[in-house]
């Protein structure tokens, strides 16, 4: 999968604002931090998955509902299937 520049670029500021978000869901000031992956890519995307994971459990939404809430992240496009072609 090819992932753009610009979402490399961001990639601790996407984190930090997934971990907001999971104090938030969570509501706890210091959230756990979810295991590091080596990259600050991977990273940020660890911290949208233990938010969105949050989120769904904690607040009884569909499993469905995941792509909304990565939608609401700025990240759908970014970790939808490639395009063919």
């Amino acid at each position: 999968m090819m992932v753009s520049r610009r979402l490399r670029s961001r990639a601790e500021d996407v984190r930090q604002g997934a971990m907001r978000q999971l104090g938030f869901i969570a509501g706890l000031a210091d959230p756990p931090l979810p295991a590091l992956s080596g990259s600050p890519l991977g990273d940020a995307l660890n911290a949208v998955a233990a938010c969105a994971h949050a989120a769904i459990t904690g607040s009884g939404l569909p499993r469905g509902d995941l792509w909304a809430l990565l939608d609401w992240f700025g990240l759908a496009s970014h970790l939808a299937p490639a395009r063919p072609g």
